[in-house]
C-alpha cells in the first residue's frame, strides 16, 4: 500500500475523519494492496502483536483485569473527549446550538451524547474508577443547589412538561428503544456494552472509528501512534468476530465522499475486493437502514454521497435491532451507480481461506516475493481453466 502527495489515497486519508463516512469507509481502490491481516490494525497495536491476547467468549469479557483495563482507558478518552467540546464551545447550553463537530453532529448533540455514555458506562459497568466517587458527590450538591433555584415557578413547569411531552414522541421513534441497560451490567457485558453506547449514542462510536480509520489508512506510509479508544477498537472487533453465527442478509445505508466514491466506482467497474474495517452496522432490510442513516445538513467537510451495500454474511444481531459484522472482507457483484439518489452495491462475502496468526501475518508481510508469487500462481490456474472451457466450447460447436 503506497500514497504520494495529492493522490487519491492520500485525500481519502485525509477525509477519513469525516464522521458522516466514517461508518461505511472502507479499504480498496487506488493506493491499496488488501492484505491478510487477521485484525484490525489498531488491535494489532493494541494487543502488541500477540496472539490470543484478547479473552473473549461471544460478547463477553472472560478476564476482568483485562475489562477493567480497557473500560478505565476507555472512561478516561471519553471523559477527555466531553471536557474538549466544553472548552470548545463553552459551559452555557444555549451555545451548544451553534456549529458543527466533526461535519455531523451539533455541539448539542455531540455533548449530550458523551454525558449519556459516562452515564451509561457507571450505571452498567460494577467497575469503579478511583477519584470518580468525589467527583459525583461534587457534581451531586451542585445539582441539589440548582434544584433549590429553581423551585417555583408555573411557567417553567409547564415548559418542563412540553418538553417531557416531545421527549417521549422521540423515544418512541428511537429503533433501540427495546434495548434493557440491565442486560449489559458487570464487567463480562462490557464488549456488548461498548456496542449499545456505540450504537445509541453515535458520536462515541464515530470516535472510535476515525481513529481505527487513521490506523488503517496510515499502516505503512504514516504508522499512527494515537492509540485514543484503542482498547475499546480492539475489544468490539475480536468480542463482535467471535460471536458472528449464522449467515443473513444484511443492508448498511451512509455515505461516500467524493474521493471515496471515485475509488467505489472503479471497484464496482471491476468487481472488485474490498475490506470494511472495524465494525459495520446494518439492518434486515434496505428501508431500515436507509431510515436509520443520518447526516448533518450544514457544515459537511466534503461533498457525501447516498451508498446502500447488501451481503449475504455471518453477523451478530444486537442492540434490539441491528445487525453488526466484524472486518468484513467483501466483492461487488453488482451494482446501480447514481450520482443524486443512493448508488445501491451488492457485495458477496469474501472471507480469507485461512485466518493468519499474527505471526504468519508478519511473516507474510517481511517476504512479499511469496504472496506475489502465490497470486501468479492463482492467476495462471485460472487462465488454464478459461483456455479449458474455450477448448470444450470449440469441441461442442
Amino acid at each position: 500500500m503506497g500514497s504520494c502527495f495529492g493522490s487519491r489515497y492520500s485525500r481519502r486519508f485525509e477525509n477519513s475523519e469525516d464522521y458522516n463516512t466514517s461508518p461505511l469507509n472502507f479499504l480498496g481502490g487506488e493506493g491499496f494492496k488488501l492484505d491478510k491481516c487477521p485484525l484490525d490494525k489498531i488491535a494489532l497495536a493494541y494487543c502488541g502483536e500477540k496472539d490470543d491476547f484478547f479473552k473473549v467468549d461471544g460478547l463477553k469479557c472472560t478476564d476482568e483485569d483485562q475489562a477493567k483495563k480497557i473500560y478505565t482507558e476507555t472512561f478516561g478518552y471519553v471523559k477527555a473527549a466531553l471536557e474538549k467540546l466544553l472548552k470548545e464551545f463553552g459551559e452555557d447550553p444555549a451555545d451548544h446550538k451553534k456549529g458543527n463537530v466533526g461535519g455531523k453532529y451539533t455541539p448539542e448533540d455531540a455533548i449530550g451524547q458523551l454525558k449519556k455514555v459516562l452515564e451509561e458506562f457507571k450505571e452498567a459497568s460494577g467497575i469503579e474508577i478511583e477519584g470518580e466517587k468525589k467527583e459525583e458527590a461534587a457534581e451531586g450538591e451542585e445539582e441539589k443547589k440548582d434544584d433549590t433555584e429553581m423551585e417555583g415557578g408555573d411557567d417553567m413547569m409547564e415548559d418542563g412538561a412540553m418538553m417531557m411531552e416531545m421527549m417521549d414522541e422521540v423515544v418512541k421513534e428511537d429503533p433501540y428503544k427495546d434495548d434493557s441497560l440491565d442486560s449489559y451490567k458487570g464487567f463480562e457485558n462490557l464488549p456488548g456494552l461498548f456496542l449499545r453506547t456505540s450504537t445509541v449514542y453515535p458520536y462515541f462510536g464515530d470516535l472510535i472509528k476515525t481513529n481505527l480509520l487513521k490506523h488503517e489508512f496510515g499502516f505503512n506510509d504514516d504508522k499512527q501512534d494515537n492509540m485514543d479508544f484503542a482498547g475499546a477498537a480492539a475489544l468490539l472487533s475480536v468480542a463482535v468476530q467471535a460471536a458472528e453465527s449464522a449467515e443473513t442478509e444484511v443492508f448498511f445505508a451512509g455515505f461516500a465522499g467524493e474521493e471515496d466514491f471515485l475509488s467505489l466506482k472503479e471497484l464496482i467497474e471491476a468487481k472488485g475486493e474490498l475490506v470494511f474495517p472495524g465494525l459495520v452496522g446494518g439492518f434486515d432490510t434496505k428501508e431500515q437502514a436507509i431510515a436509520n442513516s443520518v447526516k448533518f445538513e450544514e457544515g459537511n467537510l466534503q461533498k457525501l454521497l447516498p451508498v446502500v451495500y447488501s451481503i449475504k454474511t455471518k453477523a451478530v444481531k444486537a442492540v434490539a435491532v441491528k445487525q453488526f459484522v466484524s472486518r468484513m472482507h467483501a466483492k461487488i457483484e453488482s451494482a446501480e451507480i447514481s450520482e443524486d439518489g443512493p448508488t445501491v452495491v451488492k457485495l458477496v462475502a469474501n472471507e480469507p481461506e485461512k485466518i493468519l496468526t499474527i505471526a504468519e501475518y508478519k511473516e507474510d508481510l517481511a517476504n512479499p516475493a511469496a504472496e506475489e508469487k502465490e497470486e501468479e500462481k492463482k492467476e495462471e490456474e485460472k487462465m488454464e481453466e478459461m483456455m479449458e472451457e474455450e477448448k470444450m466450447d470449440e469441441m461442442m460447436e
